[in-house]
């Protein structure tokens, strides 16, 4: 079966199917939507930013009074959101003089700019020999898992080392270290920044406002680095982990370096047991030391589960030297395995190869660069191939004046899809013993949707056939259409009432990999269809579906997010998000947002933000930033999911 879903995001292109299906024959009737809408602020109109001021120092015992959560978030919030906040906030955070305007900067980061401007980046490590006094340990063969899980260890270092004179922001010079980088195409097909030039990298870069986590580029290979660059995405606290970085901006002063391939930072790197077996081990390669000297904090495996436990193969090339022990190849490395007998104990008898390079992913795990994209790297191609918005705000936004309680409508707000089109020829599926269609010339959206294949089991059980460790992502737009329909209602004796029930679906048209369509009815929610389930064995159409993509496709009426409170807990709010087709609510869901201890919550949506605080039993709102057309026109609600698999990831099991 095909399993589509997640959603679309800047951070993060999961989308699933999305939904609809034949528009309603009397959607022309639908009356007039009863919310008050404004139209989008200008600057005539655009209420002004309310700034949060600091909080008051306070003198008793040299200590400082902390921030609220509350302040935080905006503090957060206006950085991100507001241009002119965000240019002060890059300034001060960039330790060079650059050659940009302020506004400019902080244009380039803006969400769809920073995307187009990130690039993949390797800084690759390579295994050196021993040094010839690494501890050895003992394979794990009987028993439960033993407390120190080391089997082997060797040396590792960097490919290149840059020794960089800097020019910083306060007219200071010093000498820093970095280390070899190298881009990786993503084929951004809109890319705002270039692959040319020698990169180097390197977390802790020691400047005098402090540690930094940077790199910096060389673009006409001339000897000097030109541009600085922040890293996006790191695995771990070492350089080596470094996948993305973004947004290289030109320098004032250019920085003169030399390169060096001797006398780099010794890093250790150790085989850990991760599974029981003797003669072919389970293990996993992983940073122990980085190029600081720290010993790293990635988990040291949790057994079969992981998918970086790899189990050894056999390595006949070489003869053992003690009875009884066994050869085997872990990777790069061939280790002699001594007999049970005599406790299983290991030692290196090889390093097949000090030439592969490697990077750190996560849990500090080596991965060869040879096996492609990292996740991250794989992210970023995705979502640089679908980079818009899966429903946009229009500018438009009304926000209840005064108090209001829980369950009132407190924000309405206009939004389109990003993706759009119109099926351009009718759309039959059939069947033995039936058959659906859509009509051409209806009008549908589309949502990135990330394809998964998963097999389903006995009791319930679910296979997915996708590589733990994801290094392309298979995304594609996936167009639906809402469909109204009107169900009559019967009483207990089964007889018409007269009365009716709508109901609000979606039809979509997916495909396969295989380069087949089909019709899905049924799906919800009808214009936000979040995820939905293809049978291998369905009725399909040979070629993709005949959609053509048009701006602003008309659903018969305009489109809308309405909100309210549902219930307030100690620590969240729960907000009630339905879709409205005109004043039809099309379908709800519900999204939590974080409170402070006073009940004050940041509300962002459209890029603007209000402020949300009780009084009494009742409510108010602050408007704070005006809402801009074309940003995200949801609520940004707290990822439960999100925080869940981070929580995950972080367990040393």
């Amino acid at each position: 079966m095909k399993n589509l879903n997640g959603a679309a995001t800047m951070a993060a292109i999961v989308s699933v199917g999305v939904g609809s299906a034949a528009i309603a024959q009397d959607r022309q009737s639908l009356p007039p939507v009863p919310v008050k809408t404004a139209p989008a602020p200008t600057q005539a109109t655009a209420p002004t930013p309310v700034m949060v001021p600091p909080p008051p120092t306070v003198a008793i015992e040299s200590e400082e009074e902390k921030s609220s959560l509350f302040e935080t978030l905006t503090k957060s919030a206006n950085t991100r959101l507001d241009p002119e906040q965000r240019a002060q906030a890059l300034l001060d955070d960039i330790p060079v003089n650059v050659a940009v305007e302020p506004m400019t900067l902080a244009e380039m980061f803006t969400r769809t700019e920073l995307l187009h401007r990130s690039v993949a980046i390797d800084v690759p490590v390579k295994l050196a020999p021993q040094s010839g006094d690494e501890p050895t340990g003992n394979v794990w063969h009987t028993g439960d898992a033993p407390s120190n899980r080391l089997l082997l260890q060797t040396n590792a270092r960097a490919a290149s080392a840059a020794t960089a004179t800097m020019t910083w922001k306060d007219g200071s010079v010093s000498d820093v270290e970095l280390y070899e980088a190298r881009f990786r195409s993503t084929k951004d097909p809109r890319s705002l920044t270039s692959l040319n030039g020698k990169v180097y990298c390197a977390t802790k870069l020691k400047a005098p406002s402090g540690e930094e986590d940077a790199c910096l580029i060389d673009r006409d290979m001339d000897g000097t680095f030109d541009e600085y660059a922040f890293i996006a995405e790191r695995s771990g606290k070492s350089v080596h982990g470094a996948v993305v970085l973004t947004a290289a901006i030109p320098m004032v002063t250019p920085a003169p370096y030399t390169v060096r391939t001797e006398g780099l930072p010794q890093l250790k790197a150790e085989w850990t047991t991760c599974g029981k077996d003797w003669d072919l081990p389970f293990y996993q390669l992983r940073l122990a030391k980085d190029e600081h000297g720290d010993v790293t904090d990635g988990g040291r495996g949790s057994y079969y589960g992981d998918p970086y436990c790899a189990k050894s193969t056999t390595f006949e090339s070489m003869t053992p030297e003690q009875k009884g022990a066994r050869i085997a190849r872990m990777g790069p490395a061939v280790a002699e395995i001594s007999s049970k007998k005599s406790g299983a104990a290991i030692q290196m008898r090889r390093l097949l190869s000090t030439d592969e390079l490697y990077r750190i992913e996560a849990r500090d795990k080596f991965a060869p660069l040879s096996v492609g994209f990292a996740p991250q790297q794989a992210q970023l191609a995705a979502n640089q191939e679908h980079d818009r918005l899966p429903y946009q705000s229009t500018g438009e936004i009304s926000a209840v004046e005064g108090e209001f309680k829980t369950g009132e409508h407190f924000i309405t707000a206009g939004f389109r899809h990003g993706y759009t089109g119109v099926v351009t020829e009718e759309v039959k599926i059939r069947t033995l013993l039936s058959s659906r269609s859509v009509e051409g010339g209806l009008p549908v959206y589309g949502v990135p949707a990330k394809r998964t294949t998963v097999t389903y089991g006995g009791y319930g059980g679910v296979i997915p056939n996708t590589p733990a460790v994801e290094r392309n992502i298979d995304i594609d737009v996936i167009w639906c259409l809402p469909t109204r329909e009107e169900v009559p209602l019967v009483d207990k004796r089964n007889r018409p009432t007269g009365n009716f029930k709508v109901e609000w679906t979606a039809t979509c048209l997916p495909d396969n990999n295989m380069g087949q369509h089909t019709i899905l009815k049924d799906q919800s929610p009808a214009l936000a269809v979040r995820s939905m389930r293809m049978n291998v064995d369905i009725s399909t159409n040979d070629g993709p579906p005949p959609v053509a993509e048009r701006p602003d496709a008309d659903f018969g009426a305009p489109l809308y997010f309405r909100y309210s409170i549902k219930e307030a807990s100690k620590n969240l709010y729960t907000l009630t998000e339905e879709v409205l087709l005109g004043d039809e609510v099309t379908s709800s869901t519900e999204i939590v947002i974080i409170k402070d201890e006073d009940g004050k919550a940041l509300i962002e949506i459209g890029g603007g933000s209000y402020a949300l605080e009780p009084v009494g039993e009742a409510y108010k709102l602050t408007p704070m930033l005006p809402v801009r057309e074309g940003e995200d026109g949801r609520i940004k609600g707290l990822d439960i999911q999100a925080l869940m698999r981070r929580l995950l990831q972080n367990l040393d099991r």
